[in-house]
C-alpha cells in the first residue's frame, strides 16, 4: 500500500492553538509517522508543504497525493473546541467522505486505536466534505488526533510515547509494528504559540477589573520575563487590586492562559492575562469583566 500523508496548516496559516499549537504537534507527528510506515513496509509520500495561504496549502496538498499514485491519503489534524474546555471538546476523530466503505473502515480504526493511545475518548469515523477529502482521487482520511484546547488531551499528548502513537496508525493500516531498539524519544512539542482568537458575537471585549495586586503587563502574549514592560527607573509596569482595564474583542491563548490586549497610553499594543485557559471563567481569573 502506498500512503501520502500530509501535515495540515503551514507555518503562515498556522492552524488553532490552546494547550497545544496544531501546527508544531501535526508536524512531530508526522515527523514520526513517516519512518513507522515504511519501517512497516508501507511506500509513503509526504504531501506536507509550507505554502503561504490556507488554501494554498491544501492545493498543494492535493496535488502531491493525486500524483503520487497513492491508494490512500491521510491529513493530520488537531481539534478545537474553540476555547471551551469541556466533556464534548475532548478525544479523537476520523472522516471521511460518505459513502466510501473503505474509508469508513479506515477512519474507525485510526480513530479507535490513536484514542487508545492516548487513552481518551474515541468520538469514531465521520463523514465530511472538507477540501482534501473532495478533491484526493483515492481513498482520504483526515485524522483529528486530539483537542487543543482541552487540558486532559494534552496532558495525554505529552504523556504518549511516539511509539505508541505511531504503532496505533500502522495497525489500522494493517501494518506489524516491528520492536524497536530503545533509544531516547524526541521531545514532543506542548506549549502553545500566541496565536490569536475571536469571539464571534464580540463578547470578549470590554472593561475589566483586576482582582489581584502586580498583574504584570507585557509586550507579547506569552510568559517570560523578557515580556513584561518595565517603567523608565526599571520597575514593572502593572495592574493592581480595583484598577480597570479595556480589553479588545481579540483575545490570545498561549502558555496556559486566556491573553487580553489594548493599545496602551504608550500608543503601543499591550497584553496582560486574564485567567488560565480553561474556556470559562473561573473564581481565580485576575480580571473580572464588569
Amino acid at each position: 500500500m502506498k500512503i501520502a500523508i500530509a501535515g495540515g496548516h503551514s507555518k503562515a496559516a498556522p492552524g488553532t492553538s490552546g494547550y497545544l499549537d496544531e501546527y508544531e504537534c501535526d508536524r512531530a507527528y508526522v515527523a514520526q509517522l513517516i519512518p513507522a510506515l515504511r519501517a512497516a513496509g508501507f511506500e509513503v509520500v509526504d504531501c506536507t508543504n509550507e505554502a503561504p495561504t490556507s488554501n494554498a496549502e491544501l492545493a498543494e496538498e492535493v496535488r502531491i497525493a493525486n500524483g503520487s499514485g497513492a491508494d490512500v491519503f491521510l491529513a493530520i489534524h488537531f481539534n478545537s473546541g474553540i476555547g471551551k474546555d469541556t466533556d464534548e471538546t475532548t478525544g479523537t476523530e476520523c472522516f471521511h467522505i460518505e459513502g466510501n466503505a473503505e474509508g469508513k473502515r479506515l477512519a474507525s480504526a485510526l480513530s479507535a486505536n490513536v484514542a487508545s493511545a492516548l487513552g481518551v475518548k474515541d468520538r469514531g469515523a465521520k463523514t465530511a466534505k472538507f477540501y482534501v477529502l473532495r478533491n484526493t482521487k483515492m481513498t482520504a482520511l483526515l485524522l483529528e488526533v486530539c483537542f487543543v484546547d482541552d487540558k486532559d488531551d494534552a496532558a495525554r499528548w505529552a504523556a504518549t510515547s511516539w511509539e505508541a502513537l505511531t504503532s496505533a496508525v500502522v495497525r489500522a493500516f494493517g501494518g506489524s509494528v516491528a520492536q524497536a531498539p530503545a533509544t531516547p524519544e524526541p521531545e514532543k512539542p506542548t506549549t502553545s504559540q500566541p496565536t490569536p482568537s475571536a469571539e464571534k458575537d464580540g463578547g470578549f471585549g470590554g472593561p475589566y477589573r483586576c482582582r489581584v495586586d502586580g498583574l504584570r503587563i507585557r509586550t507579547e502574549p506569552r510568559l517570560g520575563d523578557e515580556y513584561i514592560v518595565r517603567r523608565s527607573d526599571g520597575s514593572e509596569s502593572s495592574y493592581n487590586k480595583g484598577e480597570t482595564v479595556n480589553l479588545d474583542d481579540k483575545y490570545y491563548i498561549a502558555d496556559g492562559y486566556v491573553w487580553g490586549t489594548y493599545i496602551g497610553n504608550s500608543g503601543n499594543r499591550r497584553y496582560i492575562a486574564v485567567g488560565r485557559a480553561t474556556g470559562k471563567p473561573e473564581p481565580d481569573d485576575f480580571l473580572i469583566k464588569i
